[in-house]
């Protein structure tokens, strides 16, 4: 009885060890005959081995993750608000003090500029990865007490502990918010600009985000910049710390540098187009803020009254043309936003300039259509309804390779070659039939290339702007344009005069809506051999790219006999005095400040 009890004991004891049976544990009988499945193409082969019916015999296999019955985990659990969106979040990857801190000292990072995400993405330690739902960086306190860096940086997330200790260093931080669309250029610029297309304009926080970027506490890209002020007192008495006077720093223009809520790059404004073939910015464009739209408004704020003239584009102003006169922010593509300016403001004229010019017309053509032509049906619609007088400049690349080249009358076939050129003809067009319509008055003039001693701004004729700009730096020129090919060309202040007479010209003596206008033709071996004679040393090389097919299909000698006959049009400036004037004013401006030629 004894050895029965045993063995029991024996047996419950074993079975207490042993895991429990399930269909994961047993096996079959030893020597038991096995089935053989049908293997693949056996039997004819008619469902190759995808099964009889379901989803496995389409071959619509499952998503990852996805569970069959009626009770998958989602159901079997209870809800968890926490997790709703989860997969809609946005991610932010931490880089901490400490990693920062490091960055600088092994000269990953160069403190002595503005930091931000392209920076840091530069160091090729971090990666932000916009499709994975990434949105930027978070800085951790990680390292707050050994971190000595003055930097100013700029991330999406930031603690107070960071931000005081940065502010206690004399540095700057500040949170910014970028859309996807704008990470894929700030985290890979060379990708980007490789693409040749116009960089993009930032867009605004959405709403669950709008509250933390515009908190002073948050340093919010958006915060009140007295409120930021105040606020940086407070954390420093929070903390202990005597808040350094950044106004006194030798360093004060370094630290203030921000972007504008709608600028992705530093020094790079949204619709330009960085080539890094040619090494150039192409300035996209020509709006109010463009080489004709702030010129023009000095020369009619001083003639009309400086209240009288407002300037506008869709870019953040500098300081000079904000205390210059009235500047407002103004989307030719937003009508319901152009109707509520002409009224708030009693607008009666309007001078519009906004377009693509034709090189960077040519890399992104469903930008040029949009802002050449419908921007165009926009204000000239505005102009009908409000009754406005308009002008709207048009330009030699009008004409194409059919049109007489030398001279180029101010009737004749036109047929463009390039969208700006189209663009142009459809704005001369359809200016006259709202003219012989609706009685507008509409007035356009056909301007040559123009140079002045602003940048150049992409268009074909520029090279006779940039050569002033690298003669003057380095003594030497990489002309994108054969020696031999002729333009006309205008002096600025001859065109400005030019666009103010034809405005006032009294309306009996204007015998057709468009005119032709120039001051001189030459080429690019006639500029530098007139240049020569201020820098002798110059050098030119001549390497002709896409642009030397746009200078083919143009004008080489404007007609302009209409205008003179008409209205009285006489320029001023030739060759010689042109180069004279731009010697001086690029040397004075640009090149004895330092400032670059884009």
């Amino acid at each position: 009885m004894s050895k029965i009890k045993h063995s029991t004991e024996k047996a419950l004891q074993m079975l207490r060890t042993l895991p429990r049976v399930s269909i994961a544990n047993i096996r079959d009988n030893p020597n038991s005959k096995k089935a053989v499945k049908r293997g693949r193409a056996q039997h004819g082969g008619d469902k190759h081995g995808a099964g009889n019916k379901g989803s496995n015999q389409r071959q619509n296999y499952m998503r990852l993750g996805y569970e069959t019955g009626n009770s998958p985990f989602y159901l079997r659990f209870s809800y968890e608000p926490y997790y709703k969106g989860h997969h809609l979040k946005r991610e932010y990857p931490p880089i901490s003090l400490h990693q920062l801190q490091k960055l600088i000292d092994t000269n990953r990072i160069d403190g002595s500029q503005p930091i931000d995400l392209t920076t840091i993405c530069n160091t090729g330690l971090f990666q932000i990865r916009p499709d994975q739902l990434h949105h930027g960086v978070q800085i951790t306190d990680e390292g707050a007490d050994e971190f000595c860096a003055k930097v100013n940086l700029e991330v999406q997330h930031a603690p107070e502990l960071v931000i005081a200790a940065i502010e206690k260093n004399g540095g700057v931080v500040r949170t910014a918010y970028y859309d996807p669309h704008s990470l894929f250029a700030l985290v890979n610029p060379k990708k980007w600009f490789e693409k040749g297309v116009p960089i993009p304009r930032r867009m605004l926080p959405p709403q669950d985000a709008v509250d933390y970027y515009t908190d002073a506490k948050n340093r919010g890209y958006l915060a009140d910049p007295e409120e930021i002020s105040r606020e940086r007192l407070v954390l420093a008495q929070k903390y202990g710390y005597e808040l350094p006077k950044i106004e006194e720093d030798p360093e004060y223009e370094m630290l203030t540098q921000a972007k504008d809520p709608r600028q992705i790059f530093y020094g790079l404004n949204p619709g330009w187009v960085v080539s890094l073939k040619d090494r150039a910015i192409i300035k996209a464009k020509e709006g109010g803020l463009g080489q004709l739209g702030t010129e023009c408004a000095k020369l009619l704020r001083s003639t009309y009254g400086q209240e009288s003239v407002i300037l506008s584009d869709i870019i953040k102003p500098s300081q000079a043309i904000a205390n210059s006169g009235p500047y407002i922010f103004a989307d030719i593509l937003d009508f319901k936003g152009l109707q509520k300016i002409v009224v708030d403001h009693r607008v009666d004229w309007i001078i519009h300039f906004s377009a693509l010019l034709s090189a960077i017309g040519e890399q992104n053509v469903q930008l040029a259509v949009r802002v050449n032509i419908e921007g165009l049906h926009n204000v000239i619609e505005l102009a009908k309804q409000y009754k406005l007088r308009i002008f709207v400049p048009s330009t030699i690349g009008a004409f194409g390779p059919e049109s007489p080249r030398n001279p180029t009358p101010n009737v004749t076939i036109q047929r463009p070659k390039t969208i700006y050129g189209v663009s142009k003809v459809h704005a001369e067009l359809i200016g006259e039939y709202y003219h012989h319509k609706f009685g507008l008055d509409f007035r356009c003039l056909r301007f040559p290339g123009v140079i002045s001693s602003d940048p150049p701004g992409g268009g074909t004729t520029d090279y006779a702007v940039a050569i002033f700009f690298e003669a003057l730096k380095s003594g030497k020129y990489n002309c994108y344009l054969k020696p031999d090919t002729r333009l006309p060309m205008m002096y600025i202040e001859d065109c400005l005069r030019s666009l103010h007479e034809f405005m006032i010209a009294p309306e009996e003596k204007l015998k057709t809506r468009v005119y032709n206008v120039t001051a001189m033709s030459f080429t690019p071996e006639e500029l530098v051999n007139e240049l020569a004679n201020y820098i002798p040393e110059l050098h030119v090389s001549y390497h002709p790219d896409s642009r030397q097919a746009i200078a083919d299909s143009w004008p080489q000698v404007f007609d302009d006999s209409e205008a003179r006959q008409d209205w009285g049009w006489q320029p001023k400036y030739d060759l010689k005095k042109l180069v004279e004037l731009m010697i001086k004013d690029v040397q004075e401006n640009y090149i004895n400040k330092g400032l670059s030629n884009v």
